[in-house]
């Protein structure tokens, strides 16, 4: 477990937490205070899941088809 201070009115979170989850200098992080006692700390993204599930059947990236199959190549691949 680690422990965070407050200094200067800000919420500061040692370095290797910061490093073990992957944030670093300038990101944002979304705050929830559950109870009197408790708050969840979670990493704020610009874009949810759904929107980048959007963007990707939008415009879905190249699987690297290099040419389309017919039905004939496939059978006399198979026979």
């Amino acid at each position: 477990m680690s422990i965070a201070t407050v200094k200067d009115g800000q919420l500061v979170l040692p370095g290797e937490l910061l490093q073990q989850i992957g944030l670093k200098e300038g990101d944002s992080v979304a705050v929830e205070a559950m109870d009197a006692h408790t708050l969840r700390l979670r990493a704020a993204t610009l874009e949810d899941a759904d929107a980048q599930l959007l963007q990707l059947l939008d415009d879905p990236f190249d699987l690297g088809v290099v040419e389309p199959l017919d039905r004939a190549a496939i059978y006399d691949e198979a026979h």
